[in-house]
């Protein structure tokens, strides 16, 4: 026997290649033995001698790893395994069979194989600047993050100062102690490569201040050593409540008969508004009276309404003309702080105007006049008079 083995149709061929090892798959029409050398794609050939003799184009050792031989059995598929290859690389692989004479092929064949890249053993890592604190109000908050890397980005709340969770328990959901983070306090948002996202938490509790650990990991996945920190502190709750009056208040305070005084006070700052109504007319809502109507919701008029600022604690006055005398009137009042909270019901003042002021003069048959039978009139009033008054004459006999 003089000829050499063939390669059977389609052999040799590439088998599964990795970043560092790659196989190539041979079958001949003999039995013997099949050899091969690596070397860098585009080298030289080697003759099919120095393949057998494990060289490369030059002559020299192709090197450990770089060269064997694999047993073949006639018409039967065997692999060559080749190990300590670059990740990213192109090589040539060169093979020759020869059977048990032996008779050894004239040239080498070559197979190309190209090893991937090297797994991905490197986590993500945070753009400058983040974590950090994003929009946080009483009841919750907002962390923006930020990586070099596609992947998720996870996160748990602790209260301030707790022990810190490892990068495992945060991705887990787990404080420090490894036990749940409960619901609001965990999770996770996805994350594109250099591309913000917002991770929001809700459920917190007012003026409280907490840690929010946050870990991301890639796709491999290639999770962060250690988590990192971000301090939220939660803002005060809203102001809901409305003021409210202070005891006694509100109050009539000097009442004439064209006008009325009312004495506010409340525990806030913010305004006071009042309507004035006819006594026993249907009650107007706080926000009718705060837009200076009645229960109708038609305009009180002038002077029948109106507001007074209010400072907290201080009393207030507010003066009320144009009322017609000996004439009771309900004065409805609310207040409403600055955020405003306006009060569920206005209160109520009743009022009751004086009759007009009157006097009688008398006159004297002898002579002379007097005034009396004074009502309504304060002591101290300038009384006006007509510029020429009304008179009568008597004639007496004797």
């Amino acid at each position: 026997d003089t000829t050499p083995p063939t390669w059977a149709g389609g052999y040799p061929q590439a088998g599964t290649v990795t970043n560092t090892s790659a196989q190539v798959l041979v079958q001949t029409n003999e039995s013997g033995k099949g050899y091969y050398v690596v070397v860098p794609h585009g080298a030289t050939a080697p003759t099919a001698a120095q393949v057998k003799a494990g060289q490369d184009g030059s002559g020299s050792d192709a090197g450990s790893g770089k060269k064997g031989y694999v047993d073949l059995t006639a018409n039967t598929p065997a692999t060559i395994d080749i190990t300590g290859l670059a990740p990213s690389t192109d090589y040539d692989v060169y093979m020759v069979t020869e059977d048990g004479v032996p008779n050894l092929q004239a040239t080498a064949a070559k197979v190309d194989i190209a090893t991937s890249a090297a797994p991905d053993t490197t986590p993500p890592t945070w753009a400058g600047g983040y974590p950090q604190a994003g929009t946080v109000t009483n009841t919750s908050a907002q962390v923006r993050v930020q990586t070099n890397e596609s992947g998720k980005g996870y996160y748990v709340v602790v209260p301030h100062g707790a022990t810190a969770p490892t990068a495992a328990q945060v991705k887990a959901g787990q404080d420090g102690s490894g036990s749940d983070a409960g619901s609001g306090k965990k999770g996770y948002v996805d994350l594109t490569a250099n591309t913000p996202a917002t991770i929001d938490i809700t459920g917190l509790a007012p003026s409280t201040d907490y840690d929010v650990y946050v870990v991301t990991e890639d796709g491999v996945p290639n999770l962060q050593a250690t988590a990192e920190k971000v301090d939220i502190a939660t803002s005060a709750a809203p102001d809901t409540t409305p003021p409210t009056w202070a005891g006694g208040y509100p109050q009539a305070g000097t009442v004439t008969n064209t006008s009325a005084q009312v004495l506010v006070q409340t525990n806030e700052s913010g305004k006071g508004y009042y309507v004035v109504v006819p006594h026993g007319a249907t009650a107007p809502t706080a926000a009718q009276v705060k837009a200076g109507q009645d229960a109708s919701g038609s305009n009180a008029g002038s002077g029948k309404k109106g507001y007074v600022d209010l400072t907290a604690n201080t009393p207030a006055t507010i003066d009320i003309t144009g009322l017609t005398p000996s004439t009771d009137y309900d004065v409805y009042v609310v207040t409403e702080d600055g955020v405003p909270n306006l009060q569920a019901t206005a209160a109520k003042v009743d009022i009751a105007t004086s009759a007009t002021p009157t006097f009688t003069v008398t006159f004297n048959s002898q002579g002379g006049s007097a005034v009396s039978n004074i009502t309504n009139v304060n002591s101290g009033s300038t009384i006006s008079a007509p510029a020429v008054p009304a008179k009568e004459g008597y004639t007496f006999s004797g």
